[in-house]
């Protein structure tokens, strides 16, 4: 698809006969897992998370940043199951912004950001979207590692912090 606008009707459009995998138990269990690991961050950055949002005036965990970020770990985690396709990724993704910054109930909702992503911010490389995602997809890639030591070896894998880190850092735009 070419344009935001494609992306977005097709997203938009999508049924539940579309999604046989939106019910199984794995595909569940694979969001609550991305959520799980990215609630962590959230839970021990409360304070500099509140801190940054009472300094810029709005909640920085609804920005292109955190959307980002969001995606790259949603891309890297489920590109390593059996739920690899765009259909899949942007489930999990919508789901993730979903539950982790309590908006909407309908996942269809956050298709015309998901489009931007696919046509505009994995271009724009000095998008703040764009950084989120090569952060989100490092601390995916490091939180797979990270398992496939502990797998191996019995002995936690590295710490995963990229969120807090962008959030502390990042000269976020007052809006």
């Amino acid at each position: 698809m070419d344009t935001a606008k494609d992306w977005e009707n097709y997203l938009y459009n999508l049924k539940e006969g579309d999604l046989p995998f939106l019910y199984e138990k794995k595909f569940e269990g694979l969001i609550r897992t991305i959520e799980d690991v990215l609630n962590i961050q959230i839970t021990l950055g409360k304070f500099d998370i509140e801190e940054r949002t009472k300094e810029l005036g709005y909640n920085v965990l609804d920005s292109d940043l955190v959307y980002g970020y969001y995606y790259g770990f949603c891309d890297v985690v489920s590109r390593s199951s059996i739920y690899t396709g765009v259909k899949e990724i942007f489930i999990i993704w919508a789901n993730v912004i979903r539950h982790l910054n309590k908006l909407s109930n309908n996942v269809k909702d956050f298709s015309h950001f998901f489009a931007l992503i696919q046509t505009k911010f994995l271009k724009d490389k000095k998008s703040d979207c764009y950084k989120g995602i090569m952060i989100g997809g490092k601390d995916g890639v490091n939180w797979m590692k990270g398992f496939e030591f502990v797998k191996k070896e019995n002995h936690s894998g590295e710490l995963i912090f990229g969120l807090l880190t962008l959030l502390k850092t990042h000269k976020f735009k007052k809006k």
